[in-house]
């Protein structure tokens, strides 16, 4: 079974009927490669009071958004399935962050989820098709802590001042697992305590100093890190 297998099957279950789960999770990080900013179909952070609603994403640019990645043609039949099911369709996205910075070297996009009757989900996209992006991830291997880094951190804060005192999850695939997990870990403690779970898909880990920060040690036992059996990335 895969993911649209899923939402097939279990689409029309509410989140009460079937609490949210890793697999929803997943769902959420598959999403983050659809690129929503082609058409500026998802509000800016900038514009707090606005939002659309999954069932109404534009059935005339799913395909075009669904473009540049490796799996563009599922990408798309993931949107047309959210758009109807039951227990995706009322989901709200907002909050847009993006930025490529080719002085930087950096490559980030994030948005915010508003589940019903489970509460936020914050998404950070994994590398995508740009060379900046990729450009960005030789220079992980430095072990520096990059610009996008950084900003994942940022957006949290940003989030924070428009939901409050909120618990919220957060999650993402490859790079964007990586940007979930730095910026659980960096996060002020106060927005820390706030997380529920914190899902890493697949992401390249962090050096091992990292491991050994009292940051980690608080967060450790809310993230959830799956990795598929045959990977060679997102070991710990």
């Amino acid at each position: 079974m895969n993911i649209l297998d899923y939402i097939k099957q279990y689409g029309d279950d509410s989140f009460l009927q079937r609490p949210f789960n890793n697999v929803d999770a997943f769902v959420f990080a598959s999403m983050g490669f659809v690129h929503f900013e082609k058409r500026n179909i998802i509000p800016s952070y900038k514009e707090p009071d606005k939002k659309i609603f999954m069932r109404d994403l534009p059935e005339e640019h799913i395909d075009e958004i669904s473009l540049d990645d490796l799996n563009a043609k599922n990408n798309a039949d993931l949107l047309r399935l959210l758009k109807i099911k039951k227990r995706y369709k009322d989901i709200s996205l907002q909050y847009e962050f993006s930025v490529i910075d080719k002085v930087l070297t950096e490559q980030i996009y994030a948005i915010t989820l508003n589940l019903p009757d489970v509460g936020y989900f914050i998404l950070f996209r994994g590398t995508d098709a740009t060379m900046i992006g990729w450009e960005e991830n030789m220079l992980a291997l430095t072990n520096k802590v990059s610009a996008a880094q950084l900003d994942a951190v940022e957006y949290l804060h940003i989030v924070h001042k428009l939901i409050g005192d909120t618990p919220f999850m957060l999650g993402g695939h490859s790079k964007g697992g990586t940007l979930t997990f730095y910026a659980s870990v960096f996060v002020e403690k106060s927005i820390q305590d706030l997380i529920t779970k914190a899902y890493y898909f697949e992401g390249p880990g962090l050096p091992y100093k990292f491991y050994e920060k009292e940051q980690y040690k608080r967060i450790k036992d809310r993230i959830v890190n799956i990795v598929p059996r045959d990977s060679i990335i997102g070991e710990f």
